[in-house]
Order: structure tokens, then C-alpha cells, then sequence
């Protein structure tokens, strides 16, 4: 048995450091008898990083190969209709019947499609010439078609149709324009004599054409699809009815050779312009095959080139709406007055307020079909042609028709070859990771509610844990998890080359996830303040993690890209937060792939756009709102963890530090009985204790307040003996021999569905001396078990108070935990614990250690059966359930506690057992007071020194057990076997 309890060591409590150190234990004991459970979970992240490589591996070999994901290369023997007899070796561009066989050690741009193209080392990049983007013939707007239409409208309709007129200039080849066009020739073989790959497409605009093309503009302009492949479509752009005066309307495929002898014809006299044409035909054969070395095939694509003449209407409109209206109503899913007919326009322009020193039009392009393919990302639009007409217009209007700029080429920018290498990690690293990362959300969740749901954490609190300590111990055990968690997922993840942990700073991660896990981990305990069930916590949970990736992936990258200031307001949400940020991170490292080189450093913090500082303030911010919501919630709420407090409790310590200041007292002390408050209860006449029984049972009696039971808790007749004990608890400022005293308590239900309130305890009084067990008896239902719950903390009174060891159950409980032990109605035991481990956590929270600690435990397991044949060394799952309840006793006694509670201890034990568990509780009755529920009369004659008999919430009668029975045996006898 245990050692007496003595005024002095009785329920001495632990310190903050002893109660974590005994928290840190059983967690580790608990966690080490989940090893797989554990092991499972850190391996979760290894698995989600190899199922990522494998669909990255996958993909890039098996789908993202073969020719049109490489450079391309000489076609050997290009076959007509696949027939090996039939067969050539192309020398340039692709081939257009069938590749029987390719010379893959010459390969560039030169053999390549435009798709190809962007695969390929092109150290010298074509110069092309600025083309509209024109509709095909059949999609042009009537009435204009087979011309092409052009719109403009302006503030000033005569100002408008002046800076219009030299949008489109009339053929203009002269001798100079020739010579011009010869010496840039010349010098294009001279700089680049063995450089096949790059085309001299600027040399069209060097003859003041004007290009447009209906073809589908590539990734970018490494070859430009208007001028090379297979659906190359080129449109020489001339002012309406120009083809006529050429001789080349209705003419389609026009050589180059043709055209230019067009354009001469129209802009000289016949004896200058056949003397032109003349030099034309000698300048065009030689550059089309009859030169040496590499030039000679780049040129050639130029001069082969096949071309349509083009007039282009240039109609006014009289408003900007009616242009814009126009031009929208020409795509055929515009559906304008219900038709859906196709009226594209090549382009259009809105001058506005342009004037002589003012240039600010708004011009419009044809997009339709300029558009890349979903699979290549768009990077250049034919946007330059445009501008180019559009400038040059107004320089003419402005300053006379001796003044351009023209826009002779465009170009890319010189690039090494590359190769598709799609990086998942990137593409997937926001949606997958946020999943991924959060996974422990849940887990942290059903911890924090399961304890709760099962009392688990109300019991520790009974046994001296404080709120403090269990909170410390929580959240570094949940931040350790989330440590190696993350380890696991960084480590692995950067040694299988996964580039979104390895081209991003490892400074900028480290932060991140700090600050990530640290929300989370605050967060979690927010949200178990408003769950009373594990189960539905844990749904919750995994419907936030699965539910903001994806509202992540679909919608806030969609608002991140779109650059709205609104974002910020989505990312208070934690798991956003965690989704900019690791969109951030993706972007760089897709980048860094893209570029070959690094992806977030320190220094692109300060990049325009980054969002990951923002993400750092609102987590880091968060974090200590987050705690300091679920602290407070906690108190308010008490779901499941003691006495639920004043929303405004908070200002009671603002109060005691005034009081301290002002009287120099203690916040935390014994209280006097004159301290209380509470209404003063005078002796009335006493009836027969039946005839008082049957007063108060009567069906359909009014319900008193709680307020007026206290104050009138003796009704018209009241038992002799429960009078005398009200007397007694009211005279009574000794608590040092009463360690509970109750005064006047009271528990109302309210009521439920028009119901009135239920009185579950009426007035209670009662004192119970040191070295006393007192005995609760009672029907179920009658208010034991509700008194009893008060007492311990796990039900807030009405009205009234009880003093435990001098304490204040309404204001004092943490102090009254240290003090008391507690066996529930229900074994609240751990399944993976064993019953040695359960003693030696509830003796380290009473702050037992050591030697002291070790025989306390195996004097408790001796005392409840649980010694022999190792039985205290099985876990608690492996238990009867009478095992479970000797276990339970003994839990409360261990740490000799000045006040124990036993709730109908002897539930499901053996006569043996049930014999062997009285003799405890009487071992341990020396110098502490007892609270013992039963339905034995037995149990309570042999245990109890005095007994209480509750009916409908009120003490009957109260005295010792031979007394009771002696007077009101015969009635005792028949009532305690309905009761039982």
C-alpha cells in the first residue's frame, strides 16, 4: 500500500520540467509501439517522390522522343511513295514524300520543321521579314473577299483617312532599291560564307514588299512558317487593285522572279525596267543555286520562294464601337444576328488623338489562326507588321512621303541545341507537394481531438498535467515529426534529382517549411478546439488537404498569373500560403531547367512579382494568431478538457495583479469559508425522512432556480440528518481535516425541445474529513456521478462551490488537480501502454522520481493483483476488463493524492478481485479523503465510514452505514434492490 499522506507531501505536484519530461516519455513509449504506423509515414514522402520520377521517366522517354522532340537532320533517300528506286538526297529543307533514310551526322535547322527547329544549335539565327498575320481567302469578310480588308477610324475622320494613306505603299523598284538589295546580299555570304541554317529573309522587305501569311505561327521564329514547310503561305500585301496594274490578279504561287518583274514593270518606264529586269534574272539565278559554298542553299529558300499578289481594302468605320464590333462579329463564333459566317480582317487601327506630335493609336491584329498548337508555348505574335505599317504611315502624313523607319527583319536570339526534359517536379510541385506536405495535418488533428474524445487528456489534467506542459510537449513532439517528415522529403527528393528541391536555394526552402510547419502545427490545435470526434476531424482534415490543391491548381494559379491584388486576401488561408509558395519556387526551377542555370536565389526575393516574402509575413504572422486563438478557444469552449471559462476571462489576471498590488496576496490560496459568498442555510422543522422523500418526488412539481436552491436548499421538510450536515459544513473553516468541502451545489441542465430545465443536483452540502471514505448511493441517474464530475473539474456548477484542499473548483482547478486522483466509470487507458508504464507516467505528473518512483509502481501493481506473472508488463489491450479497473485504482492512488474519486470502482471484477480491491482502498484511506460511488450495498458497508443516499438529486439521508441500515433497513433493503 502507500505510503500516509501527510499535510505537507499530499499531492505535491510536478513541475513544469517533471510533467514535460513525463508527457515526452509516454509519447515516445506510445510512438515506439506505432513503429509501423511511423515508419509508414516517413516513407509516405519516399514514395510520392519515386511515383513522380517514375511518371517523369516515363513520360520524357517513351512519349516525349522520336523525331519531332529532336533536331532534324538530312534526309539520305527521300522516296516517292516509300519506293528504294525512286530515291533522292535532299540538300535542304525536309522531305516530301517518304524518309526512307536520315544522315544523322548532319543535322540543323536547315533540314528541320519548324517544331523541330526550336531543338536545334543555331548559332547564327535567320533575319525575317515583318508579315502580318492575313486570313486565308475563303475566311476573308465579305464583301471584300477575295481581297483582304484592312479598318481604321479615328477622333478627326479627315485626319484619320490622312495618317491612313500610306499604311499600304504602292511597288517602288528602282535601280537604286536593286543595288541596295545587292551590296546587303554581298555582305550577307561575306560575314556568313558556310552558314546553310541562316536565311536572309530581311532582303524581301529591302524591296519594299509587304508581307502577311495565314499559316500558324510556330513557337518562335528560329523558322518563320511563312516562308519554309510545308504549309507555307505568303501574301505580297499591295493598296486595292495594284495585282490588276501588275498582271497578277487571280495568279496564284507567283515565283519570286515573277513578282519582282511586277513590282519593276509597275514602278519604271518599259526601257528602264527591262534593263532592270535584266539584272533582276542575273541577280536571282546566281543567288538560287549558281554561287559556292553555304550561303547558296540559305539564299536559295528565299529566291524559290512561291507567293500570292494581295489587294487589301481599306474601309473607314465611323466610331471605334463600330470598328470593334466589326472586327468581333467577323469570328464565326461570335454569332452576330444569329450568323456564323467567318469575316476576318487582316488588321485594324484606331487612331484616336493622334496628331503631328502626338502618336497614340490603338491597333488591332488578327490572332484567329496565329495562334500556336496547345502543345508550344506562344512567344511571338506577328504584332511587329502592324506597328511597322502603322509608324510609317504617320511619318509620311506628318512629315512628307521622303521620310520612314522601316522595319526591315526580326529575328531570335542565338541558342545552343536543347532537348525536351519535361520536369514534373516543376510542372506538378504546387498541386503534388501541397498534398504531400499537408499530409501530416491530419494526423496531427486526430491526435489533439482523440485524446479529448476519449478523455484521455481530461484524465492527465486530473492527474496534475497542466495545460502549459501538455502544450509544450504537443507541439515540439508534432514539430519534430514534421522535422523528420520534411528531411525525408528534401533528402530524398534532391538525391533523385528532383529539380524543385535542387535549383532552388536551400536557405529559401529551409525558411519556407519552417515557417509552413510552425502554421500548421498552430493551426492544428486551432481547429481541434471545434471537434468533439477524431473521426470527422480527420475527414475535415483530409478534405482541406486534397480540396486546396486542387482549388490551388485550378483557381489560385490562374489569379496568381493574372497578377490580381485579391490573391494576397486567398493566401490567409494557410494551405494557399503553402501553394504561392511552392508555385514560386516551381516557376524558378522550371526556369532554371529552361536556362540551364538556377532557380530561386536570395536574390530574386526582390524580384517584381515574387510572392514568396508575402507568403513568409502572412505565416509567420499567422502562426502566433493561430496559437493565441486556440489557447484562448480552449478556455472558452473546454470541449472535452475541464471547466469552460468566461469569454472575458482573460481580464482575471489584469484583476489578481491589481490585487497583488494593491494587498500584497497570493492569486492562488486556500479559501475561507467567510471568502465565499454564498447565502447562509438555517435549520427547518424536520419531518419524517420519508415523508420529505415524497415531497420532493412528487411528479410535475415546479422546477426551482439554481439561485433558489442555494438560497433555500432546506425545503419545507428536510431529513434530520441531512440538516445536521448542512449545519456542520456551514460552521466549518478547518481545511486542513476537511480536504472537501461542498457548499450548496448545484448542476441544471437546460432544458431540450420545450422541456423545462433538469435539476441533476439540488443544494448539495457535505464535508468528508481526512482518513474518511464517504459512500455515493444512488438509482442511475440520480446526480452521483454529475456531483462527483463537478468536483474533478469535468462539469461547471450552476450555482454553489466545493473546496477541495481550500481550493476553489470554480476558480482554482489547476491547484486542485495536483491535488486529487481520480478512477472514472470508464477505464481511460492508452491500448499500447502497459500497466507499469501507465503508473510510472501518472507518478512522474505527481512528481514521484527515482527509487521513489520505482517502489511506488510496484507496490501499486502488488497491491491491485497486477505483479505476478508480469501481468504489469502487458499492454492495456491485452486486459480483462476487471484488470482494466484494478489498474484504474491504482492509477489514483499512486503519488499519494490528498483527495481520491472512485466511481463505481468494482464494475466487472471477480469476488476475488472486488475482495482484494477493498483491501486497497482501505490500506489507502489513512490521511486522505475518499469519494466512492456503488451500487453494492455490500461494497459501500464494508468500505465506506459514511454513507449518502441520493433520489432525484438531493441527499436523503447521510450517516454511517450500520446506522442506516438500522434505521431504515427495511426500506433500504427494497429500495437498494430496485436501485441495483
Amino acid at each position: 500500500a502507500a505510503a500516509a499522506t501527510t499535510a505537507s507531501d499530499a499531492g505535491r505536484g510536478a513541475s513544469l520540467r517533471a510533467q514535460a519530461g513525463a508527457l515526452y516519455r509516454k509519447n515516445a513509449v506510445f510512438q515506439r509501439r506505432n513503429i509501423c504506423s511511423n515508419v509508414c509515414l516517413l516513407s509516405a514522402p519516399i514514395f510520392f517522390c519515386v511515383l513522380l520520377l517514375a511518371v517523369q521517366v516515363a513520360i520524357n522517354k517513351l512519349l516525349l522522343t522520336g523525331a519531332d522532340y529532336e533536331c532534324g537532320c538530312q534526309c539520305a533517300k527521300c522516296c516517292y511513295n516509300g519506293d528504294r528506286n525512286n530515291c533522292t538526297s535532299v540538300s535542304s529543307g525536309t522531305c516530301s514524300y517518304d524518309c526512307l533514310e536520315f544522315n544523322t551526322t548532319n543535322c540543323g535547322v536547315q533540314f528541320s520543321t519548324a517544331r523541330q527547329s526550336v531543338f536545334c544549335a543555331i548559332p547564327h539565327t535567320s533575319s525575317w521579314p515583318p508579315i502580318l498575320q492575313t486570313p486565308a481567302a475563303e475566311e476573308r469578310a465579305e464583301p471584300y473577299k477575295p481581297k483582304a480588308a484592312f479598318l481604321y477610324t479615328g477622333s478627326d475622320p479627315t485626319a484619320a483617312q490622312s495618317l491612313t494613306a500610306g499604311l499600304l505603299p504602292r511597288p517602288d523598284v528602282r535601280a537604286s532599291t536593286l543595288l541596295s538589295a545587292q551590296r546587303y546580299l554581298e555582305a550577307f555570304s561575306r560575314d556568313l560564307p558556310q552558314s546553310p541554317a541562316t536565311v536572309p529573309g530581311e532582303f524581301l522587305s529591302l524591296l519594299g514588299m509587304r508581307l502577311g501569311t495565314s499559316s500558324r505561327i510556330a513557337a518562335g521564329l528560329f523558322l518563320e512558317t511563312a516562308l519554309v514547310g510545308d504549309g507555307a503561305t505568303l501574301y505580297t500585301l499591295w493598296p486595292d487593285g495594284t495585282c490588276a496594274d501588275m498582271g497578277l490578279e487571280g495568279q496564284i504561287n507567283t515565283t519570286l522572279s515573277t513578282m519582282l518583274e511586277a513590282m519593276v514593270n509597275a514602278s519604271n518606264p518599259a526601257p528602264i525596267a527591262a534593263t532592270i529586269n535584266q539584272r533582276l534574272k542575273d541577280t536571282v539565278a546566281g543567288l538560287a543555286g549558281n554561287g559556292s559554298g553555304g550561303d547558296s542553299a540559305a539564299v536559295s529558300q528565299v529566291t524559290s520562294l512561291k507567293m500570292n499578289c494581295t489587294d487589301v481594302v481599306i474601309d473607314e468605320q465611323q466610331s471605334a464601337a463600330d470598328l470593334q464590333r466589326t472586327l468581333y462579329c467577323g469570328y464565326y463564333q461570335a454569332r452576330c444576328d444569329g450568323s456564323t459566317a467567318t469575316n476576318q480582317y487582316a488588321a485594324a487601327v484606331d487612331w484616336r488623338d493622334t496628331n503631328a506630335t502626338r502618336f497614340a493609336p490603338d491597333l488591332y491584329y488578327n490572332d484567329t489562326y496565329g495562334l500556336p498548337k496547345s502543345e508550344a508555348p506562344a512567344v511571338y505574335q506577328r504584332v511587329p507588321q502592324v506597328l511597322n505599317m502603322a509608324v510609317n504611315s504617320w511619318l509620311k502624313s506628318v512629315l512628307g512621303d521622303g521620310y520612314s523607319a522601316e522595319l526591315i527583319g526580326v529575328m531570335e536570339t542565338p541558342k545552343v541545341a536543347t532537348k525536351v526534359n519535361l520536369d514534373f517536379s516543376s510542372l506538378l510541385g504546387p498541386l503534388f507537394f501541397t498534398w504531400v506536405i499537408q499530409m501530416l495535418l491530419p494526423i496531427f488533428l486526430m491526435q489533439l481531438v482523440y485524446e479529448k474524445e476519449k478523455r484521455l487528456r481530461m484524465m492527465m489534467k486530473m492527474h496534475g498535467l497542466g495545460d502549459t506542459a501538455y502544450w509544450i510537449v504537443m507541439y515540439s513532439w508534432f514539430g519534430m515529426l514534421y522535422v523528420a517528415y520534411m528531411l525525408v522529403f528534401v533528402f530524398f527528393g534532391s538525391l533523385i534529382g528532383l529539380n524543385m528541391f535542387r535549383k532552388n536555394s536551400y536557405a529559401i526552402q529551409f525558411l519556407f517549411y519552417m515557417l509552413f510547419g510552425h502554421n500548421m502545427i498552430a493551426f492544428s490545435f486551432l481547429l481541434s478546439c471545434f471537434f468533439t470526434s477524431s473521426k470527422t476531424a480527420t475527414v475535415f482534415a483530409y478534405l482541406v488537404v486534397f480540396g486546396t490543391g486542387l482549388i490551388g491548381s485550378l483557381l489560385l494559379s490562374q489569379l496568381i498569373n493574372a497578377g490580381l491584388w485579391y490573391t494576397v486576401l486567398l493566401e490567409l488561408v494557410p494551405s494557399f500560403a503553402l501553394f504561392r509558395g511552392l508555385f514560386e519556387m516551381a516557376e524558378y526551377s522550371f526556369l532554371g531547367v529552361y536556362r540551364n542555370s538556377y532557380g530561386m536565389a536570395v536574390s530574386n526575393l526582390h524580384d517584381s512579382g515574387n510572392g514568396m516574402p508575402v507568403v513568409w509575413i502572412i505565416l509567420a504572422a499567422e502562426w502566433w494568431v493561430f496559437m493565441a486563438l486556440a489557447w484562448y478557444l480552449e478556455q472558452v469552449f473546454a470541449s472535452g478538457t475541464g471547466n469552460r471559462r468566461h469569454p472575458l476571462f482573460f481580464l482575471d489576471g489584469i484583476r489578481n495583479c491589481l490585487g497583488r498590488s494593491t494587498a500584497g496576496s497570493s492569486p492562488r490560496r486556500p479559501r475561507h469559508s467567510s471568502e465565499l459568498q454564498l447565502p447562509t442555510i438555517k435549520s427547518q422543522a424536520h419531518a419524517p425522512i420519508m415523508a420529505a422523500v415524497d415531497a420532493r418526488s412528487k411528479p410535475g412539481s415546479p422546477v426551482p432556480n439554481d439561485h433558489a436552491v442555494a438560497a433555500n436548499g432546506a425545503m419545507e421538510s428536510e431529513p434530520v440528518d441531512v440538516a445536521t450536515e448542512r449545519l456542520r459544513v456551514e460552521r466549518i473553516a478547518d481545511y486542513e481535516s476537511n480536504p472537501i468541502v461542498v457548499r450548496h451545489l448545484n448542476k441544471t441542465y437546460p432544458g431540450l425541445d420545450g422541456q423545462p430545465p433538469k435539476l441533476a443536483v439540488r443544494s448539495l452540502d457535505l464535508a468528508i474529513e481526512r482518513g474518511e471514505c464517504f459512500g455515493l448511493l444512488g438509482p442511475n441517474g440520480a446526480g452521483k456521478s454529475t456531483s462527483i464530475n463537478m468536483m474533478v473539474g469535468l462539469l461547471e456548477p450552476s450555482a454553489g462551490t466545493a473546496l477541495i484542499g481550500g481550493y476553489d473548483i470554480r476558480k482554482d482547478m489547476d491547484a486542485i488537480y495536483g491535488l486529487m486522483g481520480v478512477c472514472p466509470q470508464h477505464d481511460l487507458l492508452w491500448d499500447t501502454l502497459t500497466g507499469r508504464e501507465h503508473l510510472l507516467f501518472y507518478g512522474r505528473l505527481k512528481g514521484l522520481q527515482g527509487s521513489e518512483l520505482d517502489s511506488a509502481v510496484e507496490s501499486s501493481l502488488r497491491s491491485v493483483n497486477l505483479w505476478n506473472n508480469k501481468v504489469g508488463e502487458k499492454q492495456a489491450r491485452q486486459y480483462s476488463g476487471g484488470m482494466k479497473r484494478r489498474l484504474s485504482v491504482a492509477i489514483s492512488f499512486i503519488g499519494n493524492p490528498l483527495v481520491v474519486y472512485l466511481d463505481e470502482p468494482s464494475t466487472g471484477l471477480d469476488p476475488a478481485s472486488r475482495r482484494n480491491l477493498w483491501d486497497v482502498v482501505k490500506s489507502n484511506k489513512r490521511e486522505r479523503a475518499i469519494v466512492l460511488t456503488t451500487h453494492s450495498m455490500e461494497e459501500a458497508e464494508m468500505l465506506c465510514d459514511r454513507l449518502g443516499i441520493f433520489v432525484d438529486g438531493q441527499l436523503v439521508c447521510i450517516g454511517n452505514p450500520k446506522e442506516i441500515t438500522s434505521r431504515y433497513g427495511g426500506f433500504l433493503v427494497s429500495d437498494q434492490a430496485s436501485w441495483s
